[in-house]
């Protein structure tokens, strides 16, 4: 995937046909789950006093609805393959990106959460199995979709 323009609206990228049905395959796994994550062992307790959690679940599982149709919307609009190459232009609205990065992310910490919340990349390197290998190449490659996007952000 390389960044072939660049301007104040937007961002143009050329992927390949792989990379097209990676970034389609990681994006279309969104949400990884409807409401909020399961408590990490190692998370704090919430206060008695918070707000109320059956509120927010719902609140999240709305907000995470309406994220998925953004989702199915960019990928609709995005430009139709060249007739004579297999590679693609995929644009990213500046607009956009933070949304984007939203659901990159949410698909690396579900991935991680399939996984069972590994603590280092040693502990992953020990889990077998082709559903494993899916989660495994999920979680690399949003977070280096995430990492490019970061990148062209930060490089204004």
């Amino acid at each position: 995937m390389k960044r072939i323009s660049r301007d104040d609206e937007k961002v143009v990228f050329e992927l390949t046909d792989a990379e097209r049905q990676i970034l389609r395959f990681i994006l279309q796994s969104y949400p990884m789950q409807r409401g909020a994550w399961p408590e990490h062992p190692k998370a704090p307790q919430p206060s008695p006093m918070g707000p109320d959690p059956e509120l927010l679940n719902a609140e999240l599982a709305a907000f995470k609805t309406s994220l998925q149709d953004r989702v199915a919307t960019f990928l609709s609009e995005q430009p139709a393959p060249h007739p004579t190459s297999d590679v693609r232009c995929l644009v990213i609205h500046w607009k956009d990106a933070d949304w984007l990065l939203q659901v990159l992310n949410e698909v690396r910490v579900g991935t991680w959460y399939a996984l069972g919340c590994p603590d280092e990349n040693c502990e992953m390197a020990a889990v077998r199995g082709p559903e494993t290998w899916t989660h495994l190449l999920r979680l690399e490659f949003a977070g280096a979709f995430q990492g490019l996007l970061l990148h062209e952000l930060e490089s204004d």
